[in-house]
Order: structure tokens, then C-alpha cells, then sequence
């Protein structure tokens, strides 16, 4: 098991909520959840040595029902649940779920492992093997291209049940963008087998008291 310290808080917040891993899907697997879990609700902290200096950097996040907030000395983030991201369970696991930047009905993924410590996250990511071109998640999912220039839309999950509507096929540009066909059961052998155990960033379970929340908004203020 490796546990990634080397990171600046500001980047790994980018990893975490604004591109996930790199690799693209046409849907998020598990259950679609209107709010956040409970067993992810509470307050976490990460550190770790940021790439431009040797000070350690620590990233103060709390889950609520509604939202995933990130606080440092000098900025505050929020990101809301349907609004940033989509949240599905999965199994014992959950997947968080942006919009690819790129093209649109596509998603980047995140898995998450809830443990008595804390969070471990797992950037769902393009990871090549040595042997030829094909990726990691060729191995459990079918790949499909997309021509660059389209621009197929896919309805967020619906209130009611959280169905999407099928990423549509269209003409455009020769260039293509590669994604992987979802299935439940085939991501899960792909979590099992290729991430839990692997590379994962740790976000400390932290219980705070009045003392300790009261310091920290000072020290917030201080930083503004």
C-alpha cells in the first residue's frame, strides 16, 4: 500500500472535485445519492509536503449532507453536491463523479473507501501497461470513441431516480476521444483488483471541539 504525501493542498483539492482521474466514462456506477452518505459526513484532514517549498501542507475538509467545503489559512472552497459533482454508491464503496471538461455527457471518477481512520481516494485514472498501449481499465471495460467535435449531452441524474439519459453518437471531426462503456459489475473487479490496496491519497477522520473549531475560524479570518 502507498499512501501519496507529496502533494500541494491546492492540487489535490483539483484532483479530488475539478478533474478526478483522467480516464472518461459515459456514466457514474452505483446508486444515485441525493445527499452525502452518512459515513462520509464529518470533518478530515490532509497533509502533505507541498512541491514548492518543504513546509507541510494541511487541508482542512468537511463533509456535509450537501456539500464538500475546503478550508486552508488563506482560501475557502466549496462545492455542492448535484451542482459540482454527483455522488454514487457503490458496494462498500462511493464514486464521486465530475463532468469531463472536454466533452460533455462524459464523466471523471473518483473512488472512495470509507476506513475507521478516515477516507482513502482513489483517482480513477489512465494508467498505461508496460506491455503495449492498452490501459488498466481495458481489461474490465469496453472502450468507445467519440468524435472530438461533438457535443452530446447527457441529462444529470433526475431527483426522482436518478436515471441518465444514453450518451448520443453524432458526426463531427476526425479526432476522437477515447472512453470506457460502464459496468457496475466489471468497475468493481477494477476497484478490487487495480486500486484498493494501490496508490491513494488519506483524509484524516478528525473530531473537533468547540475549542478547536473556534481557533480555526480565527486562524481562517487572520488568513484573509
Amino acid at each position: 500500500m502507498k499512501k501519496i504525501q507529496k502533494l500541494s493542498f491546492f492540487l489535490f483539492a483539483t484532483l479530488l472535485l475539478v478533474a478526478c482521474g483522467d480516464a472518461r466514462f459515459d456514466r457514474i456506477p452505483g446508486r444515485y445519492q441525493d445527499l452525502m452518505p452518512t459515513d462520509l459526513i464529518g470533518d478530515y484532514e490532509f497533509k502533505g509536503k507541498d512541491f514548492k517549498s518543504v513546509q507541510t501542507d494541511s487541508l482542512q475538509i468537511t463533509v456535509t449532507p450537501g456539500e464538500i467545503q475546503f478550508k486552508t489559512p488563506s482560501k475557502n472552497t466549496v462545492w455542492n453536491i448535484h451542482q459540482n459533482f454527483h455522488l454514487f454508491s457503490l458496494n462498500q464503496y462511493h464514486v464521486l463523479g465530475t463532468a469531463d471538461k472536454t466533452i460533455k455527457g462524459l464523466w471523471n471518477l473518483t473512488v472512495i473507501e470509507v476506513t475507521a481512520a478516515g477516507l482513502k481516494v482513489y483517482p480513477v485514472s489512465e494508467n498505461k501497461l508496460e506491455t503495449g498501449l492498452e490501459t488498466t481499465l481495458m481489461k474490465y471495460l469496453p472502450v468507445k470513441d467519440l468524435l472530438l467535435q461533438h457535443d452530446p449531452i447527457m441529462a444529470v441524474p433526475s431527483s426522482a431516480d436518478g436515471s441518465m439519459v444514453p450518451l448520443a453518437e453524432g458526426a463531427g471531426a476526425a479526432d476522437m476521444v477515447r472512453y470506457y462503456s460502464m459496468n457496475d459489475e466489471q468497475f468493481m473487479q477494477y476497484i478490487d483488483r487495480e486500486l484498493v490496496g494501490k496508490e491513494y491519497f488519506f483524509l484524516k477522520k478528525v473530531v473537533r471541539t468547540k475549542e478547536t473549531k473556534a481557533k480555526e475560524n480565527k486562524d481562517l479570518k487572520k488568513g484573509k
